[in-house]
């Protein structure tokens, strides 16, 4: 944090509401964004830096535009933080910049993975985007964000809404035009992964351990398929990820 500088601090459910709120307040005034975290249940926090006036603008104007897509939490301004009661918080630390660029964003928010994957698999069919990375935020809830031209951005979001509703809760979605730089320290890390081409996928998503570890017992059991893996979200929630061919998924 620089020194002299007031600070805002902007918490809200949903990373959706989050990314709205920032985008919205860094072209509002001249603030920074200089760290974010997430505290579980969903909250996530974003912290703003610049002149005290500045950042009361920002915060007014983020409290509002977050409000749209989640739930508004809580806000407060520091005109003059104590540097030794803030360096060592770890919101910095959770900083990690991707770049933005200048095409469009769009992002889906669900409460459960099921859904997500459900969603991500027909954005990616329905228009010419490509899928920057997901990650978990906390309360059962998850997120991914895609990027291209904002037309095909908006048929790949609306898209990936009406799939994901078929498996599960939609909590939020987003559609940025033109995202400003300073979004890059909220966008999820891109995936180290490799594609490939994996036939038909089925997932199993259940609140608690026992239920993942009996239902991946019986489908195995039942058909001629394979565990990918176990992933383990938040809120209780755990996916089993299988493949196979069509009939046996």
């Amino acid at each position: 944090m620089a020194q002299g500088k007031a600070i805002g601090i902007l918490e809200l459910r949903g990373m959706a509401a989050l990314m709205g709120a920032t985008d919205a307040m860094v072209k509002a005034a001249d603030v920074r964004v200089c760290g974010r975290h997430g505290i579980g249940s969903g909250w996530v926090t974003v912290v703003i830096e610049g002149e005290v006036a500045a950042v009361q603008t920002a915060i007014d104007v983020g409290r509002e535009e977050g409000k749209r897509y989640g739930e508004l939490i809580t806000s407060e301004v520091i005109a003059r933080p104590e540097g030794r009661a803030v360096e060592n918080m770890p919101h910095p630390a959770a900083i990690q910049e991707v770049e933005v660029g200048p095409r469009a964003l769009g992002l889906l928010e669900t409460q459960g993975l099921a859904p997500l994957i459900e969603g991500a698999d027909e954005m990616v069919k329905a228009a010419d985007v490509e899928l920057i990375g997901w990650a978990f935020i906390g309360g059962a809830l998850c997120h991914l964000v895609v990027r291209g031209d904002v037309a095909a951005v908006q048929t790949a979001v609306d898209a990936g809404r009406r799939a994901a509703e078929t498996a599960g809760p939609v909590n939020a979605t987003l559609v940025l035009p033109q995202p400003i730089e300073g979004l890059g320290g909220l966008l999820p890390p891109p995936s180290a992964a490799e594609p490939e081409s994996c036939g038909a996928l089925g997932l199993l998503e259940t609140t608690g351990y026992v239920g993942s570890v009996g239902g991946s017992d019986a489908m195995i059991k039942a058909a001629d398929v394979e565990i990918l893996r176990l992933s383990i979200g938040s809120g209780g929630r755990i996916v089993s990820l299988i493949r196979g061919s069509l009939d046996s998924v």
